[in-house]
């Protein structure tokens, strides 16, 4: 880790935007066996900050690179989640909607080994929001090093929002990484992002007339991604860079709470391309922090000590073809 911080230092005026547009209030709860249509009472609770963009923001800080959360907050809860976030060291810029922020849930089952989110959809807000932000967004592309968009978008959000702040970054010269389900991702594909990364289920939601991932994967390429990674939850994941597919497998442990994986891996790939780390060595980088975000009980949490310790166990290597 000293290497790495001492790399770090020298890049304390950079930063990481982070685009989340849909974050929520998130409430985990601990349960010593769950059952439903019954009465469960929670033996422990905790409150923070929820939201894909979210969890990369503070995944990026907790790994020594400094972060800006770009996000839309509205009503009781919306200052609340600000009033967390801060706590929780987050640098934020928020335009408020006008909407309340959604709640969302998690509940542990520590008997059972299980994890069950419950999540609110968000409510519809005015495009000139989605305008506010776009400034804002733009204002800071003079000192980022890297943006990553991240998750869905409120009702009322334009399709080719991440596309349009995404054009914005490519003016600047600035990389960035899209990790987003459907219309969000495809249109953000003409501003060439340096990586498009969606999880299996979003990219073959998103292109159904293709005859399997693969194809999928490249028909991303074709529209303009340069790389494409896609995961499959606690299971293998997939690159496909410069023509090439490669396959990781994470290492086996034993999860606590897998969710914010997929976020904790984008954050990863940014921060290890940032240090220089070909894209084939970054998203191992990337899969390592995934793993290490599963040993934490709060989503979108990572130990660096955990993620130095589980890097060089992840395998990867090149292959031929994806068996669907």
């Amino acid at each position: 880790m000293e290497a790495r911080e001492s790399r770090l230092s020298d890049r304390e005026q950079d930063v990481v935007l982070c685009v989340g547009p849909n974050p929520a209030l998130q409430r985990t709860l601990w349960f010593d066996g769950l059952q439903l249509g019954e009465v469960n009472r929670a033996v422990k609770q905790r409150v923070s900050g929820g939201g894909k963009g979210t969890n990369v923001a503070r995944i990026l800080g907790q790994l020594g690179q400094r972060a800006k959360l770009f996000t839309f907050v509205g009503g009781f809860v919306g200052q609340e989640l600000l009033r967390v976030l801060e706590e929780e060291g987050l640098d934020v810029e928020a335009v408020d909607t006008g909407q309340p922020t959604r709640v969302c849930s998690t509940l542990i089952d520590t008997k059972e080994s299980t994890q069950t989110e419950i999540v609110e959809e968000a409510l519809p807000i005015d495009s000139s929001a989605a305008d506010r932000m776009s400034a804002r967004f733009e204002e800071d592309l003079s000192r980022a090093v890297f943006a990553v968009f991240s998750g869905t978008s409120p009702p009322g959000t334009p399709p080719d929002f991440y596309g349009r702040l995404a054009a914005l970054a490519r003016v600047k010269g600035v990389p960035t990484i899209v990790d987003a389900p459907g219309e969000l991702l495809l249109k953000s594909l003409r501003a060439r992002p340096l990586l498009a990364k969606p999880n299996k289920k979003e990219l073959l939601a998103a292109l159904p007339d293709e005859p399997g991932l693969e194809a999928a994967m490249h028909r991303l390429v074709e529209l303009g991604a340069s790389a494409v990674l896609v995961t499959t939850g606690p299971g293998r994941a997939y690159l496909l860079a410069k023509g090439e597919l490669y396959s990781y497998e994470p290492p086996q442990v034993e999860a606590v709470n897998p969710i914010g994986s997929g976020d904790a891996v984008a954050a990863g790939v940014a921060l290890a391309t940032l240090e220089g780390k070909d894209l084939v060595e970054a998203v191992r980088f990337g899969i390592a922090c995934g793993t290490a975000n599963t040993l934490t009980e709060l989503a979108g949490n990572v130990r660096p000590e955990d993620v130095e310790r589980l890097w060089p166990l992840v395998k990867v290597k090149k292959v031929e073809r994806i068996a669907d």
